[in-house]
């Protein structure tokens, strides 16, 4: 249906997140439902989302499995940030690498023909996996939802797919791996890891 929302009324609406619900008035259309979200309700929204990390922000984790052996490697890695945790080392990696990577149709490509497959396949394969809880702030767990949603997944295999890519890429030995990890990743990681 091609509703072009010309018959609108103010109703309250729900929203549900983590077991917790948001009920604002909004802009609805009496054709199809459709909720009109306007720049308040969404303003609104995220001062919600906000309380609700004050009060338990282990609402806001992502869970995920992911190999031992990548977890061994971000230890390694993270020698060199001086009290930088594994959960924001693996949130910095996701952001970078949705924010940067993904969003530029001919960077992913190229970062994509260059992942050692053999990496990648080791830290996807192995039985050994450690359960680690990643951290999200309210507005990019909202926004990892609304990608899952979109491809009919979960914000947590999102969230693995990223690491494993980008801890692949910090594995290998490639040389043109590493040319364009320091040119395209670390000018953007780095920074986020040394403010942490």
């Amino acid at each position: 249906m091609n509703c072009q929302h010309e018959n609108i009324e103010q109703k309250f609406v729900e929203k549900e997140f983590a077991g917790e619900k948001f009920r604002r008035k909004t802009s609805v259309c009496k054709n199809c439902g459709a909720f009109l979200r306007d720049k308040e309700y969404e303003l609104a929204f995220l001062g919600w989302l906000q309380d609700v990390y004050k009060k338990d922000r282990n609402k806001f984790q992502v869970q995920c499995h992911l190999d031992t052996g990548l977890v061994t490697v971000a230890d390694k890695f993270l020698a060199e940030y001086p009290g930088v945790s594994q959960s924001h080392l693996f949130r910095s990696l996701v952001v970078v690498y949705l924010d940067h990577i993904d969003s530029d149709v001919q960077l992913s490509a190229t970062f994509d023909s260059l992942i050692d497959f053999k990496i990648l396949d080791s830290f996807t394969r192995k039985l050994e996996k450690k359960r680690v809880n990643i951290q999200f702030k309210p507005k990019m767990l909202v926004e990892l939802e609304a990608m899952a949603d979109a491809v009919d997944g979960r914000p947590a295999v999102l969230v693995e797919a990223a690491v494993v890519k980008m801890m692949s890429a910090i594995t290998s030995q490639n040389s043109a791996l590493k040319d364009f990890w320091e040119a395209e990743v670390m000018k953007y990681l780095d920074p986020i890891l040394k403010a942490a």
